[in-house]
């Protein structure tokens, strides 16, 4: 009997498999990029916020913003130039007006209701206010709504 592998006719000594590779180590950095701790590059520095001046230029010079708010209402009303709003000096006023009307109608209701019947008159007295305040919400975002507009179209004429 042979006492090695290599006395056997037709028998060849087996090629050793390759060594596995090592597991890549989850601490290092990836390939191509540097190791943690080296020092990054430098950037320019960034402008400045919105609305913040950057050093080393002046500010924009001031329109006639001042002269502009200065105006009386009577003066806004009849600017024949439409360059300056009447709106915000007179939107508070039409509020109130709102409110005063609103409650009045609430009054005329229930004084109708109560003609009709009493009981329709408790029903308008409990429930005739809700109206009234859907009314009111109503005409303050219809108010709230127009002056944002208003304020966009001043503060985008500001930055022109």
């Amino acid at each position: 009997m042979p006492s090695r592998a290599a006395d056997v006719p037709g028998f060849t000594t087996p090629i050793p498999a390759p060594a596995p590779a090592p597991a890549p180590n989850p601490y290092q950095a990836p390939a191509g990029q540097p190791p943690y701790g080296t020092p990054q590059p430098t950037y320019p520095p960034q402008q400045a916020a919105y609305g913040v001046p950057t050093p080393g230029y002046a500010p924009a010079p001031a329109g006639n913003d001042i002269a502009d708010e200065a105006k009386g209402f009577f003066a806004k009303l009849f600017d024949l130039s439409l360059k300056t709003y009447i709106t915000p000096s007179i939107v508070r006023v039409l509020y109130v007006i709102t409110m005063v009307i609103s409650v009045i109608v609430w009054l005329v209701i229930i004084i109708a209701a109560f003609h009709g019947s009493v009981a329709l008159g408790i029903v308008a007295i409990i429930l005739g206010w809700i109206v009234g305040l859907l009314v009111l919400i109503g005409f303050r975002l219809t108010f709230e709504v127009t002056l944002a507009i208003i304020r966009i179209a001043e503060n985008t004429a500001r930055i022109k």
